[in-house]
Order: C-alpha cells, then structure tokens, then sequence
C-alpha cells in the first residue's frame, strides 16, 4: 500500500500551521540542548508530535527543578505543595510509574515524583545542574506510550497489532499509524478538500472501520472504505482507482515478459 499512502499525501496535504503544536514548539524550542537536537524538528506533522512531547517533558522538569532549587526538603515532602507542583503536568504511565520527563528513565522519573528532596544533594542533584545528564531516547524505551497521552491530541483508536498503533488527530485530520519503536509506520491524511459535505458524525467508528482493512492487508476494501464512509472526495476517489489500475497494468507487463 506504499504507493496509495504516498499519493494521498501528496493529494491531500495536512499542515501544522497555526496549530496548537506549531505555537507551543515555537514559543518552547528553545528548551532543547545539544543533546536533544536531534528530536528539534518541525518539518512534519509527525515530526513536530515528537518534538512537542519532548518539550513538555523539559517544562515539566524546569517546573521540577525552580522547586527542588527553591523549597527545603520539609517543604518538599509536603503533599499539599507537591499536588500544587505536579498539578496540570501532562504525563503517561509506564509499568505503574508516572513518566513526566520522558527523556528520563523510569527509575529516574520515580525519584521526581517521590523524592525531590534526594534531588538537592549529591549525586542526584547533578539531573539539577546538568540538563545534558542521564538523558534517553523516549521513544525507544516508551514505544507509542507517549502518544497515547496527555502530551498529544491524539485519539487512540482501538485497531493494532503486536508491532504498531493506530491513532487519528482531530485537527490535522490525519491517521498515524505508530510502531513500537516510537516511529511512524503510516500516514493517512482524509477530508481533501474536494470533498463537499466533511460529516464529523460517528467518524472515530467510520475510522476504526477503515483501519480493520488496513490492518487486514486488503488495499481493494480500504479503498473503496475512504469513499463510502465519506473520509475522501469521488475525485480523489477516482484518482486511486486510476492509480491502481496503471500499477496493475505495470505488474501484468512484467509477468508476460
């Protein structure tokens, strides 16, 4: 199905414009380090999920660390501060621990959440002074988790299998299809512009629907799904239908020669 997801692509381009990722990357970028460089990218609508998850963990750590600077360690195990602290902090669960800070491990996010004190004194107070220390690869380590969370608008829908994830963003009205590695396997852009009458309605139900084929490997079903539940316009329609066939075509040449 390569070939369909590419000219849908290219048909039907999404843009980050003026999303609300696009303003939070460009108001918080500046919170990556040379260490993180690489997740600071922008260039795509995946990309830019990424970069966002990232940023949030470091406002969530630069929030963790002015407390652990500011208060004694009293105040630091108080549980009325530490519930004002971790208020509205966007996270995930991994094997039953809070991830904040998900270029952290596991064991070094537990400390944040349960002991900010520990963190005001050697050697731990080095994640305090040293932004470049003990970072990880979120999506390495996390998989899809990060994206089946608060630090993305992403809806996850209930088609998978045992290597990928699908989900759907409301406002880039795409489909991402994620991988246990944290990569993007596919991305399914809808609502071309060509389509008059963009139903709302019911659409999370029409989307999983549409993903039982794609999971299922049946290209011919997937197809025809995009029209009849009213996810693509009879144009762009056609235009897949043309595409098949020409590739159809292709692949019956080379069997005859």
């Amino acid at each position: 199905m390569k070939n369909l997801f590419s000219y849908l692509l290219w048909a039907n381009p999404k843009s980050s414009a003026n999303s609300l990722e696009q303003f939070y990357y460009d108001y918080n970028a500046t919170l990556f380090n040379a260490s993180l460089a690489r997740f600071n990218d922008n260039s795509s609508l995946f990309s830019i999920m990424k970069s966002v998850i990232i940023l949030q963990g470091l406002a969530n750590k630069k929030k963790l660390d002015k407390a652990i600077q500011r208060y004694t360690p009293e105040q630091l195990n108080s549980s009325v501060l530490l519930n004002t602290i971790f208020d509205g902090m966007p996270y995930f669960e991994y094997e039953g621990i809070k991830i904040y800070i998900p270029t952290y491990t596991p064991q070094i996010n537990l400390r944040y959440q349960k002991d900010l004190a520990s963190l005001q004194s050697f050697p731990y107070n080095s994640l305090v002074i040293d932004k470049e220390s003990s970072l990880i690869d979120p999506f390495g380590i996390y998989k899809y988790l990060p994206f089946d969370s608060s630090f993305t608008r992403l809806v996850k829908l209930s088609n998978h299998d045992m290597h990928s994830q699908a989900f759907y963003h409301i406002s880039f009205q795409t489909i991402f299809v994620i991988n246990d590695q944290g990569g993007l396997d596919v991305e399914i852009p809808i609502f071309d512009d060509r389509l008059k009458n963009k139903q709302e309605d019911g659409l999370l139900e029409r989307l999983e629907v549409l993903m039982t084929y794609y999971y299922s490997g049946d290209k011919e079903k997937f197809i025809n799904a995009l029209k009849d539940l009213n996810l693509i316009s009879v144009d762009l329609f056609d235009e897949l239908i043309a595409l098949e066939n020409r590739r159809n075509k292709k692949k019956e040449k080379r069997l005859l020669q």
